[in-house]
C-alpha cells in the first residue's frame, strides 16, 4: 500500500481540476461569437483536450513522487514484484 497516499492525494485534485477547467473552458468556448456554427462535439472534444492538458500539468509533480516511492519499496523488497504474467497466476 506504499504510494496510495500520494496516489489519492493526486487523483482526486486531477479530477477536481479537469472537472473545474472542462466547465470553464467550455463556457469560454461557448462565448465566443459564430462557435455555434461549429458542431458541438468538436467544442466539447477541445475544451476536453485543454482541460486535460492543464490538469496532467499540474498534477504531473505528485505522481512522479508517488511512482519513485512505489519504485523504492520494491527496491527494498524484490521478491514482492513478479511482473505483469507473474501477477496474474
Amino acid at each position: 500500500y506504499r504510494g496510495v497516499l500520494p496516489t489519492v492525494l493526486r487523483d482526486a485534485p486531477a479530477s477536481g481540476v479537469y472537472l473545474l477547467l472542462y466547465s470553464k473552458f467550455l463556457d469560454a468556448a461557448l462565448a465566443v461569437p459564430g462557435i455555434d456554427q461549429a458542431p458541438r462535439a468538436v467544442v466539447n472534444f477541445v475544451s476536453g483536450i485543454a482541460a486535460g492538458a492543464v490538469a496532467t500539468v499540474v498534477t504531473n509533480p505528485p505522481d512522479v513522487v508517488r511512482t519513485r516511492m512505489q519504485l523504492q519499496f520494491l527496491a527494498v523488497r524484490p521478491t514482492m514484484s513478479k511482473g505483469a504474467v507473474g501477477g496474474v497466476k
